[in-house]
């Protein structure tokens, strides 16, 4: 077993880290768990992570039942494909035949507390249903569950015809009416050349959708936080408040959370309140872009690896000296990132896993 390896001039020593990396945890788990030269220590953690990865696929597996049982019950044809074995993501995939079925199906899904991640109206409506090929909602309860409705072969596109293909990207960047909906496809190569010159902000749409950190994993980011009484909390896009509340109430720091969506933010608050902690715990309604750092020791993200890779170069000149901050993600890192984090580390609980990055500021 190969114990480092190294990405972007950072040498890991947790080999689970390109284990989750290239979506192979369960596989790398059982070789360490059969592996004698292995350390104790790197076997109990293979051990712990094989069991992750079946809880989690048996999770997957039961949901995609009852899933395609509630849709077709409902006259939805689905596919819901073969049984789901250990994994390391909380998603599952259906088939559906197109852009109109995935729609109605996803509107169903609402009444079942699935939300969808995009929604388009006039022309990007018309643009995504002839471009896209699948359709997502998630339901979040201790953790995000990600519904993928798929159609189409996925078959790759040329270098060319990636270019003029619109994406999500373009569809939030401007509002074309229904009749101009072909014009998308022009849109996205002068985007592309604006975001290439500095002119538009890459992701400006938003920081993504809201996934929230499994409830399993939040001691566990905490602790390779190095989160103390002291510390100030700082979670960009807090989503419900999970943890800063729970940093608040384990280990009685002030926390404060930073999120765009209405109804999040007062979800978060009513945790908050719920909990007793909030007097420790502020929740302000706003773009986490923007968040003032002033007083933060600690920053959290939870963003995807390509929205994160533009913020935290900028959040670390922001933050005060020695001050930390903390993304975990599944994806890999871009390449280009710099600097690169002081540590990363595989973190294992139950029914979830992640991989755990830590910066400190100058």
């Amino acid at each position: 077993m190969q114990a480092s390896t190294v990405r972007s001039g950072l040498a890991v020593t947790d080999p689970f880290v390109e284990a989750i990396h290239r979506g192979r945890l369960y596989d790398v788990a059982r070789e360490v768990g059969l592996d004698p030269e292995a350390s104790p220590d790197l076997r109990v953690r293979a051990h712990a992570a094989s069991i992750a990865c079946e809880e989690i696929g048996r999770a997957c597996e039961a949901e995609r039942r009852r899933l395609v049982t509630l849709l077709r019950s409902e006259g939805c044809d689905v596919d819901g494909g073969g049984e789901i074995g250990p994994r390391q993501n909380h998603t599952v995939e259906l088939g559906v035949a197109g852009y109109e079925a995935a729609r109605r199906a996803a509107d169903l899904l609402r009444y079942d507390g699935y939300e969808p991640w995009q929604q388009w109206e006039r022309g990007a409506e018309r643009s995504a249903s002839r471009f896209s090929d699948e359709f997502v909602v998630g339901a979040t309860a201790d953790v995000t569950t990600v519904v993928r409705l798929r159609w189409g072969s996925g078959a790759s596109r040329s270098r060319m015809r990636r270019v003029f293909t619109p994406t999500p990207a373009d569809w939030s960047l401007v509002e074309l009416p229904g009749a101009l909906w072909p014009l998308y496809s022009i849109v996205r190569p002068v985007r592309l050349g604006l975001e290439r010159v500095g002119f538009v902000e890459r992701h400006a749409e938003s920081l993504g959708p809201f996934l929230s950190t499994p409830e399993s994993l939040i001691d566990p980011l905490l602790e390779f936080g190095r989160v103390g009484a002291d510390d100030c909390v700082l979670d960009i896009g807090c989503g419900d408040g999970r943890v800063v509340v729970e940093a608040a109430e384990r280990i009685g720091c002030r926390a404060i959370g930073v999120e765009r969506s209405a109804a999040l933010v007062a979800r978060a608050r009513e945790r908050a309140d719920e909990r007793g902690v909030g007097d420790l715990v502020e929740i302000v309604h706003g773009d986490g872009r923007a968040a003032d750092f002033d007083e933060a020791t600690l920053v959290f993200m939870f963003l995807s690896v390509r929205v994160a890779g533009d913020l935290v170069p900028a959040a670390l000149q922001r933050l005060r000296p020695s001050a930390r901050l903390v993304i975990h993600e599944q994806s890999r890192l871009p390449p280009s990132m710099r600097p690169v984090p002081e540590e990363s580390r595989a973190l294992i609980a139950p029914g979830a896993v992640t991989v755990a990055h830590r910066w400190t500021a100058p």
